[in-house]
Order: structure tokens, then C-alpha cells, then sequence
């Protein structure tokens, strides 16, 4: 859903240089098409993750997806070219 948002913004990723964060312990059970996406999101620094999971079978809460939007707005909202036309 975050790319989505991201792509509609018109924002670009870049994912050639993503890597993730950490050695987080459950990577086998992220599906095989989301693992670029949360690659790139967490070297981003917009999904962390907690301890050493990144828990991408979890729901995020309320406080968690603020977080996230927080994160993203502060990387990118302040960015002319990532209004949409």
C-alpha cells in the first residue's frame, strides 16, 4: 500500500542500492513480492521493525502507521516534484 501511495505522489524509488537494515529474523517469512519493496522502505528508514524482526506478517497498529506517515512525510512531503499533478 506505501508504494502505491509513494507512486501516486510521484515519488521515485530507487531500489538498486536497498539493503536491509539489519540480519532480521524472520526475512523468510516476508512473500516474495513485497521483499523489494520492504528492502527499500527500511533502508529508507521508514519500516524498522522491532528488536529483530520486521514482523511483515504483523498488522501495524494505529501509533505504527503514524509513525510510518510521519517518517514518510518527513523524508519526501517537503518535495515540489512529489506533489501530484
Amino acid at each position: 500500500m506505501l508504494e502505491n501511495v509513494l507512486k501516486k505522489a510521484n515519488i521515485p524509488m530507487d531500489r538498486s542500492q536497498a539493503e536491509w537494515q539489519q540480519p532480521y529474523a524472520d526475512l523468510d517469512h516476508v512473500s516474495a513480492y513485497a521483499v523489494n519493496s520492504l528492502k527499500y522502505f527500511n533502508s529508507e528508514g521508514l519500516i524498522l521493525g522491532a528488536d529483530d524482526a520486521i514482523q511483515p506478517k504483523h498488522n501495524a497498529t494505529r501509533e505504527q502507521a503514524l509513525v510510518i506517515a510521519q517518517r514518510v512525510f518527513n523524508k519526501f512531503g517537503e518535495r515540489s516534484d512529489s506533489r501530484p499533478g
